[in-house]
């Protein structure tokens, strides 16, 4: 990722006064190879791209926000579960859910969720596609949950009626991740609820 010039900045906070609501979904997943095969410069640029450049553009407007205001985040795959030939990517996406729970924290007028937004096939797969015979393991998962999940369109109203649904509710979405496709957040969250009352973690 190249530096964002000073121009982009001024430009970016112009249009950002008394932003209410900041959502990020930047993301990329290379290096695609096992964990010791990386080198560390990429694993470097990869940080950059899918953590820092989230929590430097915020740190740009976050004193032109108003009370109150919510951030997203979007996690990535293997939150919970390894993905193979992922590491750098699953380890920067991991990175901001952890930033979420300290925002929520830290500050009382933030309300921070992070997304895991299942599988959507973007552009992000590019390289992915065009190394399919060299890394096979990624290649296959990938192959796997687009074969199961084909409809794009579903996934994109699944994140919006998440965000919507967070932003509705925030005392029970602030400092948590959720993931837009298999997690029980429907319904008003009525049945989150219910659970925390029972169990605050």
């Amino acid at each position: 990722m190249k530096n964002i010039s000073k121009k982009d900045i001024l430009k970016f906070k112009k249009i950002s006064l008394n932003w209410k609501i900041f959502i990020s979904c930047v993301g990329t997943l290379d290096p695609i190879r096992k964990f010791f095969d990386n080198n560390i410069d990429e694993i470097k640029k990869n940080f950059n791209i899918n953590f820092f450049s989230n929590i430097e553009l915020l740190g740009k407007i976050i004193s032109l926000k108003k009370n109150k205001s919510h951030i997203f985040f979007f996690s990535g795959s293997g939150s919970n579960v390894p993905s193979n030939e992922l590491s750098s990517y699953c380890l920067s996406k991991l990175m901001l859910i952890k930033s979420a729970e300290l925002i929520s924290e830290e500050y009382s007028d933030l309300y921070c969720t992070t997304i895991e937004p299942g599988f959507v096939n973007t552009k992000n797969h590019k390289n992915l596609i065009a190394k399919k015979h060299k890394y096979k393991n990624a290649y296959s998962k990938y192959s796997k949950l687009k074969n199961k999940n084909m409809d794009n369109e579903k996934s994109y109203e699944n994140i919006y009626s998440l965000i919507k649904a967070c932003i509705n509710n925030p005392a029970l979405a602030n400092g948590r991740n959720f993931s837009s496709k298999y997690d029980n957040w429907d319904n008003n969250f009525s049945k989150f609820y219910s659970k925390l009352k029972k169990n605050k973690n």
